[in-house]
Parts: C-alpha cells; sequence; structure tokens
C-alpha cells in the first residue's frame, strides 16, 4: 500500500470515528459566532435598556447588586456596557452554579438571572460535550482528530484543490453519490484554511485538559469558595487605568477570587491590533480602600511571542472581530464543515453498500 492510500485509509478512519463529534463542534459552532445576537433576541429584557438619564458609576452599580443578591458570588463584570442601550452583566455563581446577573446601568435595578441559557449549553456541548472535564479532554482529541483529517485530506485530494478554488471542478448533481463526492472535494478546498485554524486553535485552547491530574480532580475544583467584596473604588480604579493608558476602551472587570488577588481592568487601548483580541491590556490593582495602587501594568507591546499566539489563536477561534460580516462567512463555514463531515460518511457508505448488499445469488435448479 503505497503512501497517499495510507493517507486515505487514516483520513477515512478519522472520519468515521471522530465525525459524530466534529459534527457537534462545526453545528454549535455556526450557532456561537452568533451567542451575542442571540442572547439579545432570546432575552431582550436581560440584555437590553431604555437609554434614559445618565448611567450611574461602576462601584455603585457593584454595591446595589451586592446589595440586591447578597447570596451571590460576584467574580466579574464580564460585559459592561459598550452602547446605550445595553444592560451590565455580571459574572456570578449561586449555590455552586455559574450564571449571569443583569442590572439597568441607569437605575441600577436587577433585570433577572440567567443559569444555564441556550446559549450556555450551546458553549458548554461545544467545548465539553456535556461531560466536564472529561469533555474537554474529548474536545481536544477530537481537535486533533480534525487537524490530522484535514491534513490527510490535502494530501490526497492535493491535484483537485487549484481546480476547485477557481470554480473549475464542477458539481455534478445526478444523484447523490456524485454530489455529494463533489461537495465532499469542493467544499474541503474552500474550507481548508479555515479548518486548519480552527482545529489547531481548538487544540491550543482545551491544551490545559490533558493533565491527568487536573482531570482526576474535576469534582474539587468546581466548588467556588466564598469570594472577598471589593474593597477598592472601581471608580478610582478605571479613571487610574486610563490616565495610564490614555484612550483605553473598558471591556471587562475582574474581581479578586483570593484575600490577596488584584481587582483587574481589561480594555483595548487605542491603536491595539484586531488579532490580539479586545483585553490585551489589563491592569492589576490592590483590593484596598484609598487611593488607587497598581500591582502590575500589562499593554499590548508587553506580549511575548507564546502570549501573542494564545490572544491571536482565541481570536481567531471564537470569530468575535470584524463585525456581523465576519460572523456569518464563519458560520457559513461551519455549515459547509459539517456538510463536508456528513458527504464524507455518505461517500464511505457508498464504497461499503455493494460488499454488504449485493442481490442474493440465485440457486441453481437440481438436475433431475
Amino acid at each position: 500500500m503505497n503512501l497517499k492510500r495510507r493517507l486515505f485509509t487514516l483520513h477515512s478512519w478519522l472520519g468515521l470515528v471522530c465525525g459524530g463529534f466534529i459534527l457537534v463542534f462545526f453545528g454549535t459552532g455556526a450557532l456561537m459566532v452568533f451567542r451575542e445576537e442571540l442572547n439579545e433576541v432570546l432575552h431582550p429584557e436581560l440584555f437590553r435598556v431604555e437609554a434614559k438619564g445618565t448611567r450611574l458609576s461602576y462601584h455603585e452599580l457593584y454595591r446595589r447588586a451586592r446589595a440586591a443578591e447578597p447570596a451571590a458570588q460576584f467574580y466579574s463584570f464580564r460585559r459592561v456596557p459598550q452602547a446605550p442601550h445595553e444592560a451590565l452583566e455580571i459574572r456570578i455563581y449561586e449555590g455552586q452554579e455559574p450564571g449571569r446577573l443583569f442590572i439597568n446601568p441607569y437605575s441600577g435595578a436587577v433585570l433577572g438571572k440567567s443559569f444555564g441559557s441556550f446559549t450556555d449549553q450551546l458553549i458548554i456541548l461545544h467545548s465539553t460535550f456535556l461531560l466536564k472535564e472529561l469533555g474537554k479532554l474529548l474536545a481536544g482529541i477530537f481537535a486533533l482528530a480534525l487537524l490530522g483529517s484535514v491534513l490527510t485530506g490535502l494530501v490526497v485530494y492535493r491535484k483537485h484543490l487549484l481546480d476547485a478554488l477557481r470554480f473549475r471542478n464542477a458539481i455534478r448533481w445526478k444523484n447523490w453519490r456524485t454530489a455529494s463526492s463533489g461537495l465532499h472535494r469542493v467544499l474541503g478546498s474552500w474550507a481548508l484554511l479555515f479548518n486548519v485554524v480552527l482545529a489547531g486553535s481548538g487544540l491550543w485552547i482545551t491544551y490545559d485538559a490533558f493533565k491527568l491530574q487536573k482531570l482526576l480532580s474535576a469534582d474539587k475544583e468546581q466548588q467556588v469558595d466564598s469570594l472577598p467584596p471589593v474593597a477598592a473604588d472601581l471608580n478610582a480604579l478605571i479613571a487610574e487605568a486610563q490616565r495610564l493608558e490614555p484612550g483605553l476602551e473598558l471591556v471587562r472587570l475582574n474581581f479578586p477570587r483570593k484575600p490577596d488577588a488584584p481587582v483587574t481592568v481589561l480594555g483595548r487601548a487605542p491603536g491595539s491590533g484586531w488579532l490580539w483580541g479586545s483585553t490585551s491590556t489589563k491592569i492589576e490593582f490592590a483590593n484596598a480602600a484609598g487611593p488607587a495602587r497598581v500591582k502590575k501594568a500589562f499593554r499590548e507591546q508587553d506580549l511575548g511571542p507564546v502570549e501573542r499566539l494564545d490572544f491571536a489563536l482565541r481570536t481567531l477561534h471564537y470569530g468575535q472581530y470584524g463585525g456581523l460580516p465576519i460572523k456569518i462567512v464563519y458560520s457559513l463555514l461551519a455549515l459547509s464543515s459539517a456538510v463536508i463531515t456528513i458527504t464524507g460518511y455518505l461517500l464511505w457508505w457508498r464504497r461499503r453498500r455493494p460488499a454488504h448488499q449485493r442481490p442474493a445469488a440465485v440457486p441453481r435448479r437440481a438436475v433431475a
């Protein structure tokens, strides 16, 4: 058996064994890219507010939210309003369950809470197959399988690549067999780079799941201890951060998870590259009353090669850049990759079918 035949066999088996899980990747990914839009459509009462009056300060919003929800553990201002109609979204834990609390930034009123929403479940299904830490490990394995399937497919179909990209390889719609073959070849060529990026970045994101001790201690890690309250004045921290980095666009505030942990202001500095995402600049402050005291300032220019790679892969994987046009492209490519997975199975079934479904031989009549 020559090398091409071996790679074709590997390509087929990777798709057969892992195809169902890879299909989950693409199906959920096609929706996940629109998660913010879906949230607003499904729960407009939580995500949208009437822009009326002047917004309260972030410190006042934190104080009112803590007073309204004393049983909740406050992890972060996950998403601060970027437009006048947006609510303040707070990441919380309540009764060991992760959720989100929504506050009207103009009145400080609690709009509601969300636990296990559709988009939350979509993200969990995409990243863990609803299997927690074991699912993260499986996601990493199947991301590796997807990468292997794409690269072996590149070798197997390399002679058709340029013709497909130049629309010189027409799909024959004569029957399902020729249509499946054409779709698999053409869509695979067009989605090649996209799938390499998604598979490689997905493998990078899940690398931590390959640590066995993390998997064995998964139940212990899920316990949420009582978090310390924010003692620092959030308004003063934000003002100091924007003084240190003029024009800093505030995106998120992370609260301390241990008594000596900092409060972190995260955002996008003017002129930041889109590839590094929206939180490549972060400034850590001591969680103490009084004047803002900087513990560490980390700007985009401070990013090392590994950190730049990490930011870039996460940005490319989630498709949260470039606005709605990029999201539409990501969704279409994810759907086309789902079709590639399905047609790959149909091609395998077509090759196997004759061996399993041959017409039964007509028995010979006995000679009298």
